[in-house]
């Protein structure tokens, strides 16, 4: 597991504020979503969007790095992941009129249950990092499906 680090976490916020936001993640033919660069973002509009997904039996490609809410996907079916891909978690930030729990439980509720467990006890603490596994190792210590390469 690798920790993402404090000044790309800085760079990604900066980018965000400015209004020019990285993230490489689109449609492709067979009704997949392809994502490469997703830094994640507000937590309840990536839950409305992974239900829109669902009831459109999108299938979900983790191809590059994905962090935060960009890694609620994880509970779509047909989802994969290719080995080297980069997911890293951290704990809630909470608007204001949320509580940290109702943000860490939202996420939370995206990943298969052993994954959740390691959430709650390795990720749910974390603020300005993050910490994450590749691909293969969700594949191979929480089940997930590696993508056809």
């Amino acid at each position: 597991m690798k920790y993402f680090s404090f000044l790309a976490l800085l760079v990604s916020i900066t980018l965000f504020v400015f209004g020019c936001s990285p993230n490489i993640a689109h449609r492709a033919p067979g009704n997949k979503f392809i994502v490469v660069f997703d830094e994640g973002g507000d937590i309840v509009l990536y839950d409305r969007q992974v239900n829109q997904f669902r009831k459109e039996k999108v299938k979900v490609e983790y191809r590059g790095f994905a962090a935060s809410a960009a890694t609620m996907y994880l509970s779509l079916e047909g989802v994969c992941v290719h080995p080297t891909a980069s997911l890293h978690f951290h704990g809630s930030i909470p608007y204001p009129g949320e509580t940290k729990a109702f943000g860490d439980q939202l996420m939370a509720k995206h990943y298969n249950p052993k994954l959740r467990e390691w959430y709650y006890k390795n990720a749910v603490h974390l603020i300005l990092i993050t910490k994450g596994p590749t691909g293969q190792e969700l594949h191979d210590d929480f089940g997930y499906d590696l993508c056809d390469v």
